[in-house]
């Protein structure tokens, strides 16, 4: 909590823009971007990629991190199958998100169940789970395994965190970025604080 109070000022959400916290996270993320624009092939988060890639795993590990979102975000896709006599289709990625406000870390997978036939529809997502460990194939957490013994390799500082523990549990009285600050007052999760949101609709997340 105490990250989420030294950048956003919980109490008096509507105050954001004028915190000096908040005006510190604006300064980070610009940092940020002058990294990725003038330097970023020696970046320690893109020689981390390129470790990844370099084990030779099914696809190639790509830098999904967001411009305006606190966080640096890897990503691959771990599977695609039709299922359901080809009217659904299941795919499943693996997420790598450190955060730019503190020291933590989390890794999880995301499955999605899409309909494949409602082309008008551009293939809307029908379910979304995320999940971690617990609930992962023993291949699965190999791969897990191996990105977090990487993790600890280039970021020996930085503290893996559960990805539930950081989406399951929500702060009340603030309103993190990216999110229009007449937005939600029932709470938001430590990951939207800490790292951005980024995953929206109807999503279940599991250990």
């Amino acid at each position: 909590m105490n990250h989420i109070h030294k950048y956003y000022p919980i109490g008096i959400p509507y105050l954001r823009e004028d915190f000096s916290g908040y005006q510190k996270l604006q300064e980070i993320l610009k940092n940020e971007s002058n990294i990725r624009q003038n330097d970023y092939k020696n970046s320690k988060w893109n020689l981390f990629i390129e470790s990844i890639n370099s084990e030779g795993y099914l696809s190639k590990v790509e830098d999904f991190s967001i411009n305006g979102l606190p966080s640096q975000i890897a990503s691959v896709e771990y599977g695609s199958d039709q299922i359901y006599e080809d009217e659904f289709q299941k795919s499943t990625r693996i997420y790598i998100s450190k955060s730019l406000l503190s020291n933590y870390y989390t890794i999880y997978f995301e499955s999605k169940i899409s309909f494949l036939k409602l082309k008008e529809f551009k293939n809307p997502i029908f379910q979304t789970t995320i999940f971690g460990l617990e609930n992962s194939s023993d291949e699965q957490k190999e791969l897990y395994s191996s990105i977090i013994s990487k993790m600890q390799t280039y970021f020996p500082d930085c503290e893996f965190v559960p990805h539930d523990l950081l989406m399951n549990t929500l702060v009340k009285g603030g309103i993190p970025i990216g999110q229009e600050t007449g937005g939600n007052l029932h709470g938001y999760s430590i990951f939207s604080f800490l790292f951005g949101h980024m995953h929206y609709g109807d999503i279940k997340v599991i250990k």
